[in-house]
């Protein structure tokens, strides 16, 4: 049997913040599998993610655009109010901007209930997300809305950093204000970005703070693990405080390392985790591959219930920041990434190659003219070595005149070229942590 342990007196709890000794309500004996278009599901209790659309390849060291987020400023001799002592920013937004940065986020839209019979339709609409007086808006409405999924009589918001922000431990926070109220779910998570040891729980969820609006004075953190649904499991604590989250905003955040979990609530350890397993694979599986990270206010579903007579809309979780650290002890970035591409097994293109190039915005802006040419390594794979980039780059590789077509592979399933309309485009992505990289021409995978 595996089992968690809670720890607060380690670092002197507050007086007012009571940490519970009893887990979420059961979550699950639901199919939270893939959505209709092959994204994750969740929303607490259980999930496996939302719309696998957009999004690019992300990096798995928390090295994701450094300091790079919206707000971030510039050096003005001040500290920076984000350092902490033992880690290293790695990537934040501050939603200092007017509008949310796309290179951060991808937004979810869909109505199919999370998984969870949830009301809502999550909408990419000003209403539903936005920026304001540098937070970010998570807001619910009741109204009714008709969109490709269908009609629903709520919209909300969700997003993600899929593609822009996947990684592997670190500590993750973000300072929120909760709405409160009947059928209200606000939830900060996180879910597998490749599913490697199979769908939801088998690779694993980590649900750094969820809240049912009828409990304001109560959050949950839950790790979810185990197989595959309907054989997952999950364990976890509330964290309770004598007055509601929903008065003020709290900073909540999680510190993943190899063998254990830490939760705190503003600046409060409250809980650890030290054991969990994964049917697909030995400990610390699932938690030793990318995650990444989810914002979203849900309406109603099987946990919080429907709203009723007393919920008032429109209701607003509130972001002021996310952080992601990783330790400072960690090595740091390469100078350089070598990227191969290998020709050996493809058919995608006239053979044998005789030139090989890569392109993207970064080399010849998908010129095959202007295009970075690759160095032959005479076992019919090709390479090029370039700056490590800093942030997420999109490319393509060229072989003989031909770009690499990519979007069979999308559609059935893949993830390696993310940035793609399922029928005309499909583009790689290298994110930082990603290192070296190599892939068949015209495939997610390498040759046999």
């Amino acid at each position: 049997m595996r089992s968690f342990l809670l720890v607060s007196a380690l670092v002197g709890c507050r007086p007012d913040l009571i940490v519970g000794t009893t887990s979420p309500p059961p979550g699950d004996t639901d199919p939270r599998q893939d959505g209709p278009d092959g994204g994750d599901s969740h929303d607490g209790g259980a999930e496996d993610g939302g719309s696998d659309d957009g999004g690019s390849a992300g990096g798995d060291d928390g090295s994701d655009g450094t300091d790079g987020g919206a707000g971030d400023g510039g050096d003005t001799g001040e500290p920076d109010p984000a350092d902490r002592d033992g880690w290293v920013l790695v990537w934040r937004d501050e939603f200092d901007a007017t509008e949310l940065d796309r290179s951060l986020w991808d937004v979810e839209v869909n109505a199919w209930g999370g998984g969870n019979n949830e009301l809502q339709y999550y909408t990419d609409r000003p209403e539903n997300i936005r920026l304001e007086d540098g937070a970010l808006i998570i807001e619910a409405h009741e109204e009714s809305y008709t969109g490709a999924e269908g009609t629903r009589s709520y919209t909300s918001g969700r997003v993600r950093t899929r593609g822009n922000g996947d990684w592997t431990h670190g500590r993750f926070e973000a300072r929120l204000k909760v709405p409160t109220g009947q059928g209200m779910w606000s939830a900060f998570w996180m879910l597998p970005t490749d599913d490697a040891y199979g769908g939801w729980a088998a690779s694993g969820e980590i649900d750094v703070m969820e809240l049912l609006g009828h409990q304001p004075d109560t959050v949950y953190g839950t790790l979810h693990y185990g197989g595959s649904w309907p054989n997952n499991t999950h364990t976890g604590a509330p964290f309770t405080s004598p007055s509601p989250y929903s008065d003020d905003f709290h900073e909540f955040a999680v510190e993943w390392t190899e063998d254990a979990f830490h939760w705190f609530v503003d600046g409060v350890l409250v809980q650890t985790q030290t054991t969990w397993y994964s049917d697909g694979g030995a400990f610390p599986a699932p938690f030793d591959q990318r995650f990444h990270i989810l914002l979203n206010l849900a309406v109603g579903g099987d946990w919080p219930g429907s709203p009723d007579a007393t919920t008032t809309f429109p209701q607003q979780l509130v972001v002021d920041h996310v952080r992601v650290y990783k330790p400072d002890d960690e090595d740091p970035t390469p100078e350089t990434t070598t990227l191969t591409v290998d020709t050996s097994c493809t058919t995608e293109a006239p053979q044998p190659a005789a030139t090989v190039a890569l392109t993207g915005p970064e080399y010849g802006s998908w010129d095959p003219g202007a295009a970075l040419a690759a160095t032959d390594n005479g076992d019919g794979s090709w390479q090029v070595t370039i700056p490590t980039p800093s942030t997420s780059m999109e490319y393509l590789w060229i072989v003989n005149g031909v770009y690499e077509p990519l979007v069979d592979n999308m559609q059935a399933g893949a993830e390696c070229a993310p940035v793609t309309d399922y029928s005309a485009y499909a583009n790689r992505v290298w994110s930082p942590g990603d290192g070296d990289v190599s892939m068949a021409f015209g495939s997610c995978t390498p040759c046999p």
